[in-house]
């Protein structure tokens, strides 16, 4: 069993070769305090520790709201009625803004 320097190598090198910017490596007693949900021990209960990993944000994609804004460019929403005559709203801006986050993020990782 390697060492605990070259244990957490074998987990940065590559987590950062996939394009994390930066990668922690921690004992889950550090988020004995966290709500529930969000400790280690909530998905993994024999967990000893855990990775977290930063990647990077392309910061034009946080300004897309903005871009979008303004009824010229793509309405708030919209409303149609399907085969069955009833009436739905279309969240138009979310769905081409969530569209624009998920093909830049696929590009910047390259997937």
């Amino acid at each position: 069993m390697p060492d605990g320097g070259a244990l957490a190598a074998s987990v940065r090198t590559p987590a950062q070769r996939l394009g994390a910017r930066l990668v922690g490596i921690a004992a889950v007693d550090r988020l004995a305090g966290a709500p529930d949900g969000h400790r280690p021990s909530d998905f993994v209960p024999d967990a000893l520790s855990y990775v977290l990993m930063g990647l990077p944000i392309v910061v034009p994609l946080m300004r897309w709201g903005a871009f979008l804004a303004g009824p010229e460019r793509a309405p708030e929403t919209l409303t149609y009625t399907d085969a069955g005559r009833s009436e739905h709203t279309w969240y138009a801006r979310n769905a081409i803004r969530n569209h624009i986050e998920r093909r830049c993020s696929h590009e910047v990782l390259g997937e």
